[in-house]
């Protein structure tokens, strides 16, 4: 059907496998889902799965560890606003809107959320390559800083321009991004104090 406001929910899924929290098929055009929280179980449940639809609007969508996250068919076009990819080590929240045109299809392989870790492979998922509020959970540092794999495998410390630190407490460390690539964290270096008087170092 067309024209509905699907709002606040919370959707949970069972089974044993295709069982998508969101489906949209057979032209449901128009729609509007706001505030909705999905998870899904069972084998390619995806937290949302449109096969047929267009103009549709997903505003501040929460995907809770479905078993993948969105996936899209052939000529289809939607847009996305203020989504997050959460599971238990995280989340990755994207502000901005993006629009999934034709076929596509957001596996938890090329959006990737582990311990300390965060992934989008923004090559094959370009509309993804947008700002972002990254949360990573379980942080034991005592004072951690943003780190970035811009080749995916070697790290560095994540400049201002590009990670802005937002907060730390109860080892949930929170950051800003502006691109996508992998992202993780490690301890800031302590400074070397000042020796003011006459020591004996051994």
């Amino acid at each position: 059907s067309i024209n509905n406001n699907v709002s606040w929910n919370r959707i949970n899924t069972n089974g044993s496998s295709d069982n998508h929290g969101i489906m949209l098929n057979s032209s449901a055009d128009w729609n509007i889902f706001s505030y909705n929280n999905v998870s899904t179980v069972g084998d390619m449940s995806y937290g949302i799965s449109i096969t047929a639809a267009n103009n549709t609007l997903f505003n501040n969508t929460i995907l809770t560890a479905p078993v993948q996250w969105i996936v899209t068919g052939e000529n289809t076009f939607n847009n996305f606003t203020n989504t997050t990819f959460y599971n238990a080590d995280g989340s990755i929240r994207l502000f901005d809107t993006f629009q999934l045109n034709n076929t596509q299809n957001i596996t938890i392989a090329k959006v990737n959320i582990t311990l300390n870790r965060t992934f989008v492979n923004s090559t094959n998922l370009t509309y993804l390559n947008i700002s972002a509020q990254i949360t990573l959970t379980g942080i034991t540092f005592q004072d951690p800083r943003p780190i970035v794999a811009f080749n995916n495998t070697n790290f560095e410390v994540c400049n201002a321009t590009i990670c802005t630190e937002i907060s730390f407490a109860s080892n949930v460390f929170v950051f800003n991004v502006t691109q996508f690539t992998i992202y993780s964290s490690n301890e800031t270096p302590q400074a070397c104090g000042t020796i003011n008087a006459s020591t004996t170092l051994v």
